[in-house]
């Protein structure tokens, strides 16, 4: 009897041990997570992977794709597939896709205004690897990303963990204020809905220096009074070439001709956004008129 209940004992005492040896390393300490679970992409020369670019990539996409693929050849001896994302090309169970591609349409949404012009997504999905920025430059700093971390010269091998994913975002110059408001996320940009080609694209103009400089995308839209910023082909009330004005929280650009109205938002944008940094705020009475010989700011305080 005392020889079962001493065996008991000892059955209990190892459970506990083990129990503890589990939790804790040699010394005592937290032992590490166990390992992630990862996917293999190459190793001992071999790999199934192939790398997938847009049939319409330009310069610098086909680029990033063909470092994806040469760096692992010169890691890991595997010579990885390359080809584009054509829709008469085999989809294959494991990809590293890099860059804008019609893949996207299998589920996975990209938002690369988001993303802005530096930003990058890397994220592995059901054994596919995408890497994928707002611009080509991004991809191709989530590409470096990508094969700095995740290929290893040393051991000649890829893995990366399953699920992994990773985000940055572009860090932008600059936040403008209309009369004390933030401009942000749902901007809208009125143009006149008679207007002709010069004035859309100066409002494309005008939407793309205030998103390259603070992250906001302006959408385009015709004849909204409520709109934060108006172009406008009325006469300024002073007469002259063209008129910019904040009247009730709302940015205008005022010019009768098209050609005035053009040059009035260029003016704008050379004054205030490109190359510019910080915070700009345009405050209620903010005006610049140009009379053709003479240009008067009013910038109160």
């Amino acid at each position: 009897m005392a020889n079962r209940i001493s065996a008991g004992i000892l059955i209990i005492i190892l459970i506990l041990m083990a129990t503890f040896s589990l939790g804790c390393g040699s010394d005592g300490s937290a032992q590490d997570e166990p390992d992630v679970e990862k996917l293999c992409v190459a190793a001992d020369g071999m790999s199934d992977f192939w790398v997938i670019r847009s049939d319409f990539a330009d310069s610098d996409g086909v680029k990033s794709a063909v470092s994806v693929r040469k760096r692992i050849l010169e890691a890991t001896g595997a010579e990885l597939g390359i080809t584009t994302d054509w829709e008469k090309n085999p989809v294959y169970e494991h990809e590293i896709i890099v860059g804008k591609t019609l893949r996207e349409n299998d589920g996975l949404h990209i938002d690369r205004v988001a993303l802005g012009e530096t930003g990058y997504i890397i994220k592995e999905d059901n054994g596919k690897i995408y890497i994928a920025g707002g611009s080509d430059k991004g991809t191709a700093l989530g590409v470096e990303y990508f094969l700095e971390n995740f290929v290893s010269a040393d051991t000649g091998t890829v893995e990366i963990p399953v699920g992994f994913e990773r985000v940055t975002y572009h860090k932008y110059d600059m936040s403008l204020y209309i009369a004390g408001k933030k401009l942000e996320k749902g901007l809208t940009i009125s143009v006149p809905s008679d207007t002709t080609r010069d004035v859309n694209d100066a409002a494309a103009r005008l939407r793309d220096a205030i998103y390259q400089k603070t992250g906001v995308m302006a959408e385009i839209v015709s004849d909204n009074p409520d709109a934060r910023i108006i172009l406008s082909r009325e006469m300024p009330d002073i007469g002259g070439v063209f008129d910019i004005c904040v009247e009730n929280d709302c940015l205008k650009f005022e010019s009768s001709a098209a050609s005035g109205l053009s040059g009035c938002v260029d003016r704008f944008i050379g004054l205030y956004i490109s190359d510019k940094y910080g915070s700009y705020d345009f405050p209620d009475g903010y005006r610049y008129f140009d009379l053709g010989d003479f240009i008067s700011v009013t910038y109160p305080s």
